[in-house]
């Protein structure tokens, strides 16, 4: 999914299904554009765009992306685990049910 203003695409995002379960993926939004609440409406169509038959959505951050992690968990997604990438980066990830 992507949103344009015009003809520029300012953000998108993707959904990858596995199962009972769906990857919210690649979420950005153009540096210029964020605050205005474009990521906000593309987190909201990945939620709804979820094919029947899926009942968790799942994202990943940076533990250290607290901007990220006050999106996602404003959006009803909860920190369920951390790990420690192979870089050594310290990775969170978050789960929403689908009602």
């Amino acid at each position: 999914m992507g949103a344009f203003d015009g003809h520029r695409l300012v953000g998108s995002v993707r959904g990858n299904v596995d199962g009972d379960r769906m990857e919210v993926a690649r979420l950005f939004v153009a540096p210029d554009q964020q605050g205005r609440g474009i990521g906000r409406l593309l987190l909201d169509e990945a939620v709804n765009a979820a094919p029947a038959g899926v009942d968790v959505l799942w994202l990943f951050t940076g533990a250290q992306s607290q901007e990220n992690i006050r999106l996602y968990e404003s959006a009803g997604f909860e920190r369920v685990s951390e790990r420690v990438d192979g870089l050594g980066i310290t990775l969170v990830t978050l789960e929403r049910k689908v009602i």
